[in-house]
């Protein structure tokens, strides 16, 4: 009795390794297949830039690229749009992808009269995340720039000018993805900037004290155009190296300095009670700025204080 039982025993046992053994096999086997139908995936972009690697993936497959939208910079003579992938590079265990673009030329518009001026010319783009503005399109001189809801601008993230633009009007609407302007270093007029930064979350301004400026590569306080920090003081320094100021988002400032640098003061689309402006330059010196027509006409009293007197106005 004894000697059945463990012969029973031993008889499982030899049962349970072959079957072990069977089951590890198996899986080896599975294994091995899978790595042998398994591939590498790169997705690049049109410089070599490694967007995305999807390693292990069943082989044959359709592709799937899960990134953000490939990108190529703008120049000034056209802005590129993302077409889709082209399969650069297969082999047995590693596929590769490149993305590919299609150059659009800049469009030129003889604006005529637009928001009440009397415009050379301006150019307008679609669906593109990076512009460069040339100073030119087919020998038309660019100084009136617009992007609005009806040309399709929803994807622009980065707008730069071209530093041989000397004279701009701007008109920036619903920008709502935009991050950053970078202006001319040669601007000596920006007849109206008409910016509805409101409407633009995403946008990294230049800030000095609490203001906030956008800027050209050599001068990052080239325009003022707000406050930073509504209703935390009452008082503001515009940087000494500022131009253009436009008074359309001081909250609760009522008293500004600004230097003797300022050649331009651009017209206010925003109501306020009184602003004091405390000027670093004679009233000779303020009365021979540059300004728009509306650049006070609502604000309802200001004084500004010149280092020889002062000058008041009423509306």
């Amino acid at each position: 009795m004894k000697f059945k039982s463990i012969l029973l025993l031993s008889s499982i046992l030899t049962l349970t390794l072959l079957s072990c053994g069977q089951s590890n096999n198996t899986n080896n086997n599975n294994n091995d297949s899978s790595t042998s139908d398994s591939v590498t995936i790169k997705w690049l972009n049109y410089d070599g830039t490694v967007l995305e690697t999807d390693s292990n993936v069943s082989n044959p497959i359709i592709p799937s690229y899960d990134g953000l939208e490939p990108f190529k910079p703008s120049d000034e003579e056209g802005f590129f749009t993302f077409d889709g992938w082209v399969l650069a590079e297969d082999k047995s265990n590693e596929k590769t992808y490149v993305a590919t673009f299609t150059k659009n030329k800049y469009y030129f518009h003889n604006s005529g009269d637009d928001f009440g001026i009397n415009a050379d010319s301006w150019v307008y783009y679609q669906n593109a995340r990076h512009i460069v503005v040339p100073n030119k399109v087919d020998d038309n001189i660019i100084n009136y720039i617009r992007f609005d809801n009806n040309v399709g601008n929803y994807k622009l993230q980065k707008l730069e000018l071209s530093n041989e633009i000397t004279s701009l009007y701007l008109v920036l609407y619903d920008c709502y993805q935009l991050e950053n302007i970078i202006l001319p270093n040669k601007l000596e007029k920006l007849t109206n900037f008409i910016f509805d930064y409101d409407r633009c979350p995403n946008f990294k301004y230049n800030e000095y004290d609490t203001g906030l400026y956008i800027g050209s590569e050599s001068n990052p306080h080239l325009v003022f155009i707000g406050n930073k920090n509504p209703g935390s003081k009452e008082s503001l320094n515009i940087n000494n190296n500022c131009k253009f100021i436009y008074f359309n988002k001081l909250d609760n400032i009522t008293s500004i300095t600004i230097p003797n640098s300022i050649k331009y003061i651009g017209r206010s689309y925003r109501s306020y009670d009184s602003l004091t402006i405390n000027y670093n330059g004679t009233t000779l010196e303020w009365n021979e700025i540059e300004k728009d027509s509306y650049w006070k006409n609502y604000i309802k009293h200001i004084e500004i204080i010149c280092t020889d007197g002062q000058i008041e106005y009423n509306n």
